[in-house]
Order: C-alpha cells, then sequence, then structure tokens
C-alpha cells in the first residue's frame, strides 16, 4: 500500500521516539495535533452517543406513556364491556316481565268484555221490565178513565133510582180489577203515607164514612204509585247500566292502547343489536303475540273465531275479501254491541275445514289497520239445560216496609218481625246496583191475612234500626228459600226464607 510521504515520516519518527531516539520538534507538533484531533472526534462520538441515548430515553418514556394509555382504556374497555351484560340481561329480564304484562292486560280484557255482556244482558231486562209496567200503567189508566167517564155520563143521563144499580157495578167492576181482601188496609196505609197531603188528609178523617168502592179505588191509586215507583226505579236501574257499559268501553280502550304499546315496545327491544336480532326468549317471530287458548269446534263446521282485535270499522262485506283468498266462505257474522257498533269479535264460516285450517295457517297474526288478528276455532254453541217448570207460590199475605236502615239486612228485618211475635215466611231487602246499597224498603210474607193485620197495627211507625219503619201490604209475591238461606249473610240482598 502506497504511503504519503508525511505519514511515512511520522511512523519513522515515532519508532524512533519509541527506542530513545531523538525526535524532532515538527514530530511532535504533528503528534500533538493528531492528538487533538483524536480527541475532537472522541468529543463528538461521545456527545453523538449521549444524544442518541437521550432520544432513546425519550422513545422509552413515550413507550411507557403509551402503555399506560393502553392499560387505562383497556380496564375502561372491560369495565364497558361488562356495563353492556348487565344491561342486556337487564333487558331480558324486563322483556320477560311486559311479556307477563301483556298477558294480564289480554286476561283483563277478556274479563271486562264479559262484564259488558252481561251488562248489556242486564240492561235489555231492565229494559222489558220497564217498557211492560209501563203499558201495565197505561191499561190501568185506561180503565180508569173509561169508567170514569162511564159513570159520569151514567149519572147524568140516568135517574135517580138507577144510581143504586151504577154503583153496584162499579163496585162489580173493582172488585174484579182488585180482586182483594186487604184493599182496604191498602189504601188506608196509602193514605197514612202521604198524610201531608190535604186531600188524603180529608180521606183519612172521613175513612169510615167511605164507601168500600172508594177504598177500592184509593188501593188502585196505590198499586198504580207502586208501579210508577217501580217503573222509577227501573229507569235508574236501566241508566246505570247503561253509564256502567260506558265505562266499560273507555277502559277497553285504555287496555287496547296499553296492550299495543306493550307489544310495540317488546318488538323494538327483541330486535336490538345487542341481542343479534332474535327473541330472548327463544320463540318464533310471532312470538310476541298471545294466542287465544285452543277452542273447541266441530272440524265439520270449519268455524273461526276472531277472539279479538278485529277493527271496529270493519263491516261483514270488507272482511269477506280477505278470506275469499282461501276458499269459499258462507257466513261472516260480527258480533254488536250496539246498531251501529260493533265489539271486534267476528264469526268466520269457510266451506270446509280444510279452508278453514288455512285461514287459521295463513292469517294468525296477520295485521290489519295495524291490529294484529288473533284467531282461532270457534266454541260450538252449547244448549242451556232447560230449567223445571216454575212452581205455584204459596198463598202467602206480603207486606211492604219502607224507610229501612241502610245498614239493615234481610236477616235482621226477619228477627225483628220475630221478635214482635209474626210467624214470618221470608224476608227481603231490596239492594240497587252500582253502588251496591240498600234501597231502604224490603218485603216481609206471613201464612195468614190476620197474622199480616196483626203485623201491620203493631210495627206501623215502630222504631227499627234507629229508624221508625212504614208497613203496609204489598201485592209483590217473594221468592221461596231455604234454611241454609237463612244461615248465610254473605249475599245480603238475597231473600231469606223459612220452609217448614
Amino acid at each position: 500500500m502506497d504511503l504519503s510521504q508525511e505519514t511515512e515520516d511520522y511512523i519513522r519518527e515515532s519508532m524512533e521516539y519509541s527506542v530513545g531516539l531523538p525526535v524532532s520538534t515538527q514530530t511532535l507538533q504533528l503528534k500533538l495535533r493528531a492528538s487533538e484531533e483524536s480527541l475532537i472526534r472522541l468529543r463528538n462520538q461521545y456527545l453523538y452517543l449521549q444524544a442518541k441515548l437521550k432520544d432513546k430515553d425519550e422513545t422509552i418514556d413515550r413507550t411507557r406513556a403509551e402503555s399506560s394509555i393502553n392499560a387505562v382504556a383497556l380496564k375502561k374497555f372491560v369495565e364497558e364491556n361488562q356495563r353492556l351484560a348487565v344491561e342486556c340481561s337487564n333487558l331480558l329480564a324486563q322483556c320477560k316481565r311486559w311479556e307477563r304484562e301483556c298477558s294480564l292486560y289480554d286476561h283483563d280484557r277478556e274479563a271486562l268484555m264479559d262484564f259488558g255482556n252481561e251488562a248489556d244482558e242486564r240492561a235489555k231486562e231492565a229494559e222489558i221490565r220497564v217498557h211492560d209496567l209501563e203499558e201495565e200503567v197505561r191499561k190501568f189508566s185506561e180503565e180508569l178513565h173509561f169508567y170514569k167517564c162511564q159513570y159520569e155520563t151514567q149519572v147524568d143521563d140516568t135517574a135517580t133510582d138507577n144510581a143504586s144499580m151504577e154503583q153496584n157495578l162499579l163496585d162489580n167492576l173493582l172488585e174484579t180489577v182488585i180482586g182483594r181482601d186487604d184493599a182496604a188496609s191498602t189504601a188506608h196505609a196509602f193514605l197514612e203515607a202521604n198524610s201531608g197531603i190535604e186531600v188524603c188528609q180529608r180521606l183519612l178523617t172521613k175513612w169510615k164514612q167511605l164507601k168500600p168502592s172508594t177504598q177500592k179505588v184509593i188501593a188502585l191509586v196505590a198499586e198504580v204509585n207502586t208501579l210508577q215507583k217501580d217503573k222509577e226505579n227501573l229507569r235508574i236501574n236501566l241508566h246505570k247500566a247503561e253509564d256502567e257499559v260506558n265505562v266499560l268501553f273507555e277502559q277497553n280502550n285504555v287496555l287496547d292502547e296499553a296492550n299495543k304499546r306493550l307489544i310495540r315496545l317488546y318488538q323494538k327491544e327483541k330486535h336490538t343489536p345487542g341481542s343479534g336480532g332474535k327473541p330472548s326468549s327463544g320463540k318464533c317471530s310471532h312470538g310476541n303475540k298471545r294466542k287465544s287458548s285452543p277452542k273447541i269446534s266441530s272440524p265439520v263446521e270449519g268455524k273461526l273465531d276472531f277472539s279479538e282485535n278485529a277493527p271496529w270499522t270493519y263491516s261483514a262485506d270488507d272482511l269477506r275479501p280477505l278470506f275469499q283468498k282461501y276458499g269459499t266462505v258462507h257466513d261472516i257474522e260480527v258480533a254488536m254491541y250496539n246498531k251501529t257498533r260493533s265489539r271486534g269479535l267476528v264469526f268466520v264460516t269457510m266451506g270446509t275445514h280444510e279452508e278453514a285450517k288455512a285461514v287459521l295457517e295463513n292469517l294468525e297474526a296477520y295485521e290489519l289497520e295495524g291490529r294484529p288478528l288473533r284467531l282461532a276455532w270457534a266454541k260450538p254453541k252449547t244448549k242451556k239445560p232447560s230449567s223445571p217448570p216454575p212452581s205455584k207460590p204459596l198463598p202467602v199475605h206480603n207486606l211492604f216496609i219502607a224507610n229501612l236502615h241502610f245498614e239493615a239486612r234481610s236477616r235482621d228485618l226477619m228477627d225483628f218481625f220475630k221478635d214482635n211475635g209474626a210467624n214470618v215466611v221470608s224476608a227481603e231487602v231490596i239492594f240497587n246496583d252500582n253502588p251496591r246499597r240498600s234501597a231502604g224498603y224490603g218485603f216481609v210474607s206471613l201464612n195468614t191475612k190476620e197474622e199480616a193485620d196483626t203485623a201491620l197495627s203493631s210495627l206501623d211507625g215502630k222504631e227499627f234500626m234507629g229508624r221508625p219503619i212504614r208497613v203496609a201490604h204489598s201485592k209483590r209475591f217473594l221468592r221461596e228459600g231455604t234454611k241454609k238461606t237463612i244461615e248465610s249473610q254473605e249475599q245480603p240482598s238475597e231473600l231469606i226464607s223459612v220452609a217448614e
């Protein structure tokens, strides 16, 4: 390798200096300069290594900080995952609770529908009873007016010697109409009950001078007055029944809206991302629709029942195209509250059992105007067992008891009469419905007319449970009960009767 002359001289002099030979000043200066250059290179290398070490420390600190941040983030992620798991379990429990609430709402709505049907039947019976009473009162009024006019005409047209004959005819007529031995006591009790009226007071003062026909006319007026009161009570009960049906209808609407809201919430929870798009209960897509309980029906008839949820505005013609897709529709019957309002209950009769089965499989949970249809086999109509012919009532004499305490019950009334020496056959306190409370009057039956007259004279105006009662003869015939009814007080309005 070729070296420069300067380098060769420096090497040679260094060797000579090492063996103790004298070295020139230039050589020493060169060595000093080389040493300084070497020192500078070492210092520069030291500074470079120190800077690099500082960079490494910064990198280590930065890595440590990133590791700490990653650890905190990992901890937060674990906590968030645990929180999501708790929320998921809470959502599953809430979903199950909503399912139970939906079933309870459906059960309550069915019970309300049954109660509404019973209220409709009671209202119809009350309406029929009111109509019968009005007709009876009208007939009595017409007969009374007719006989009154006939009597006045005959008095004006006939001579004095015929007056006795006309009076006899009128007496016979009243005897035919009234036909009771207790007409006088009934008329007397009516006048005493209305003694505040001037006419009644005057008739009471002349009671002994009144003719039997006049007493029977007063008894007829008392019966008409009783019928008017019964008519008014029946009208009030009819209005109460109508109000009760309206309240049930509003409650049914509220329950229906609540049921729809719960179904929507359940569907929303069922399709949340946390559940993977599957319902928590593991049912099919229709699992949130509550099906009606299986109903037994003759498969030959092919009759289906929209147990509920049919749109109230739909008629039979509106529903027919929906079912004609699956076969021949023989009949569609829409249950109605009245002439204009549907119950939401429909019966469909298909041509065959297979067609009805196809309808049941394809239209179950089908939504019609936002309402999921619910179908099931219709129940066959069961015939009510024929009741035995009513037995003829025993000949008893009845008393009407007014101004009763509202806490009085049939048992109390019977005991009161027995304690005062009356041989009571039966006793009844009349109750109003909604709210259920005593009407303030009742009836007591005795075996003979003499016993009834004795009880009337001794107990009329006597204090019973802090109130003076009013007693009068009554035409009403009471039911005959049993000893078990006497001992039971669970139903206060039930007739108490002794059969001996």
